[in-house]
């Protein structure tokens, strides 16, 4: 038995070490097994990290459409493994403050805190921590995150435990077969013997583990902290967890490239991939291409493309913008702001011009393109540019065999009137119309062919059918990075009714100038002017409401046809008219207008 001890003699922990702490005969703090561990965990990091550059440029390639394994098999082992080092230094980082945070929260600073303070210390510290987790990207990305947390927290609560207490066990339970009755002991005998053979099986697999455990770095060792070496290698494994899972929500950030040949008037477009001694690898499209070396001008890379992170929590239950928070940049419907620019968040993206108390945009078919009236904000920097897509939401048969889908059409954001490059856009402060275009086949299907969901749109009415589209802005061609989504309409003439083009967006235009209170010959003077030859019969008239002031017919075979209506009433100044022409060729006929006033004879 052991002494009790005696006055001022303080009582040991069991199992306590004899040898004082500061005693000089007391051996390395690191042995070499430690030593050892380290530089094997530094090799097996520097694998992890390659490895996951790998799986990572894998996943980005497959996303692309290009080949993966070709890809990354062309790729050097220094940009996977400067790939993998910059996607795990983040998560590493932050799962590693976090260890420490909780390794030293008693701390001589905290501890001497008042008990107060340290309340209200830890309620400010919880909210932050909430509020910036509900901004945070709500996605599969985000999720890992948290399961690092709790990996990292699970351990060191572990770890902190006194040495040699185990969690207590459950008493057994009371067998109860001796109460059953006779005709039920067979399957309580078998009931019996298969706890016994459990409690067999985990008793050996408890033993084969009593004698792995010491070999292990996880073996508790008395009066020492949790292990440095084992709490390293879980911040890699859940640093490499959190950026693969970041691959299925984060942008595909691969740099965009352009490669220039010897022949100035030639230019490759496409995704980087890598380059050696005698060849370049660009990814175009689905394909990987070669280019010689020797053919090479020039090339330019950058920037990666990328798209905008989910939307945050906070974001989701509101509704309106669509933002979220990332540790670098903020987030708002698909556009980035640094930290320094949270005060024009939201405040800077392309906005929908409505009518007058309308909520919704109801333009006219023009013809051959849909026209979109689009405004840059006072407080954007730069010009606002990207990309219109306008998607039915009724689906459409394009043929007997075809599955139904919906009707899109997209452009560029390229005022009318301006070059179609990558440089066009609408400068700060101005509202311009973007047309965006129509073919053929997309306008006859709208016009004459029944959407699936509703069979008997052609048989009512004899107006325009106003059809529903669902019209987003992005900054990216593909439209991940959505700037502004919203219900949009298009009026559409219904079949044997003349295809009307007027407006800003008509591929054919008139324009004409009358003199008022006057009946001569030329006094009203009209110019028809197509961007493609014009072919039929043509009648130009000049109503104002439902009174016909002029009216005139001529044939036209060319790109432009000057005529002069003959007038039945004279105009008036500062009378709004229409003047409208009618173009007649075999069983087609187009409609397009435009309005003018009368101008006072000299």
């Amino acid at each position: 038995m052991n002494a009790p001890a005696t006055p001022g003699e303080e009582q040991r922990p069991p199992g306590a070490s004899d040898t004082p702490v500061g005693d000089s005969t007391r051996g390395p703090r690191f042995s070499k097994g430690d030593i050892l561990q380290a530089v094997g965990a530094a090799a097996g990091t520097a694998t992890v990290v390659y490895v996951i550059g790998g799986i990572v440029m894998w996943l980005r390639f497959r996303k692309a459409g290009l080949p993966a394994d070709q890809a990354v098999a062309l790729m050097e082992r220094q940009q996977l493994l400067v790939i993998g080092l910059r996607l795990m230094v983040l998560p590493a980082a932050l799962t590693g403050a976090l260890a420490w945070v909780v390794m030293h929260r008693r701390s001589r600073r905290s501890v001497g805190l008042p008990k107060r303070a340290r309340t209200v210390l830890k309620v400010t510290l919880a909210i932050l921590a909430l509020a910036f987790a509900l901004m945070l990207p709500f996605s599969f990305a985000s999720a890992t995150w948290v399961l690092a947390a709790v990996l990292v927290l699970g351990y060191l609560r572990y770890e902190r435990r006194p040495a040699g207490v185990e969690p207590a066990r459950q008493p057994p339970r009371r067998d109860d077969t001796a109460r059953r009755a006779p005709d039920r002991d067979a399957p309580a005998k078998r009931a019996g013997e298969a706890r016994e053979r459990l409690a067999a099986a985990s008793s050996r697999l408890r033993e084969r583990l009593a004698r792995v455990r010491p070999l292990l770095p996880l073996q508790r060792r008395e009066l020492r902290p949790a292990s440095p070496l084992v709490a390293t290698m879980l911040i890699v494994a859940v640093a490499a967890v959190v950026s693969l899972g970041r691959q299925f929500d984060q942008p595909v950030q691969l740099l965009d490239s352009t490669v220039r040949l010897q022949d100035r008037a030639q230019a490759i477009n496409g995704v980087w991939i890598s380059s050696d001694s005698d060849e370049v690898f660009v990814g175009v499209g689905d394909e990987i291409k070669a280019i010689p070396r020797s053919t090479v001008r020039d090339v330019t890379l950058g920037p990666p493309r990328e798209r905008a992170p989910s939307p945050s929590i906070l974001s989701r239950a509101f509704g309106g913008n669509r933002y979220a928070i990332t540790p670098f940049d903020w987030w708002c419907n698909g556009e980035r702001y640094s930290w320094r620019e949270v005060g024009d968040l939201c405040r800077t993206q392309i906005e929908v011009v409505h009518a007058p108390g309308a909520s919704v945009q109801r333009p006219d078919l023009a013809g051959d393109a849909v026209p979109v009236k689009l405004h840059c904000p006072d407080a954007a920097k730069r010009p606002c540019r990207g990309f219109l897509r306008l998607s039915s939401r009724n689906r459409y048969r394009l043929g007997p065999a075809a599955l139904p889908k919906p009707i899109t059409f997209r452009s560029r954001v390229r005022p009318v009137g301006t070059a179609d490059t990558a440089e066009a856009g609408i400068a700060p402060g101005q509202s311009k119309v973007v047309c965006v275009p129509v073919d053929q086949g997309q306008r006859g299907l709208l016009r004459n062919t029944p959407p699936i969901e509703d069979p008997m749109a052609l048989e009512v009415g004899s107006g325009k059918r106003p059809l529903p589209f669902h019209l987003t802005v992005s900054a990216d061609e593909l439209g991940r990075n959505v700037v502004r989504s919203e219900r949009y309409f298009i009026n559409v003439t219904r079949p044997g009714r003349p295809i009307e083009y007027w407006g800003e967006c008509s591929t054919l235009r008139i324009s004409c100038r009358a003199e008022a209170r006057s009946r001569a010959r030329d006094a009203v003077d009209c110019t028809i002017t197509g961007a493609r030859r014009l072919a039929g019969r043509l009648t130009v008239v000049i109503v104002s409401g439902s009174v016909r002031h002029a009216r005139s017919t001529a044939q036209v075979d060319g790109t432009q046809l000057r005529v002069n209506p003959r007038v039945s009433r004279p105009l008036h100044v500062g009378v709004r008219y229409q003047a409208v022409a009618l173009l007649e060729r075999g069983g087609s006929a187009r409609t397009f207008w435009d309005y003018f006033r009368a101008r006072a004879a000299p």
